[in-house]
């Protein structure tokens, strides 16, 4: 995992603005599931790439759920805080 921050403002490519960016990794080996962390423009988002046989939907909805209460919680803690995350 990488805690290098993306970047804060919204990039332009060709004058038109970069609204959102897709990470894709493809698992290497014998990976099995594989989670990516990226912040843009002040946005977290996360990516998490299985087969059937590792994770089912409902199981990757779970996991989404927890992250997003998570990074919520870490969102109002970091808010108390003069520090930032993104």
């Amino acid at each position: 995992m990488s805690v290098i921050p993306g970047p804060k403002e919204v990039v332009r490519m060709q004058g038109n603005p970069v609204t959102s960016i897709t990470n894709l990794v493809p698992p290497i080996g014998n990976e099995e599931v594989h989670c990516s962390v990226m912040c843009y423009a002040n946005k977290i988002s996360v990516s998490i790439t299985s087969d059937n046989a590792q994770l089912r939907k409902e199981d990757i909805l779970s996991l989404l759920s927890l992250c997003n209460s998570s990074l919520l919680s870490i969102q109002s803690r970091l808010s108390a805080s003069s520090f930032r995350l993104c």
